[in-house]
C-alpha cells in the first residue's frame, strides 16, 4: 500500500505520518509550482498524517486479484 502526498515546499518539515516527520528527501519538487510531492510505502494498518499546512494525498494499493485507492480523507 502507498500514499502520494503533494504540499506546499515550504511546509515540506512539518508533514506528519504516523506522528513521525516525513523525511525532507522523500518530497520532490513539482517544476515551479511552490508544491512538492512524496511516494510514501505504507505498513498495514490505519495511519494519519498531519500538517500545519493544507496538504492532498491519494492511498492506494493493489495485489494479484484487486487494487483499490482513494483520496485522504475518506474511506471505502
Amino acid at each position: 500500500d502507498f500514499v502520494n502526498v503533494v504540499t506546499p515546499t515550504a511546509a515540506i518539515a512539518d508533514v506528519k505520518l504516523v506522528g513521525s516527520t516525513v523525511p525532507a528527501g522523500e518530497f520532490s519538487q513539482i517544476g515551479a509550482s511552490g508544491y512538492s510531492g512524496a511516494h510514501l510505502d505504507l505498513t498495514e494498518g490505519s495511519h494519519t498524517m498531519r500538517s500545519s499546512a493544507p496538504f492532498g494525498i491519494y492511498v492506494y494499493g493493489f495485489d494479484f486479484y484487486d487494487s483499490d485507492g482513494y483520496p485522504g480523507g475518506s474511506a471505502h
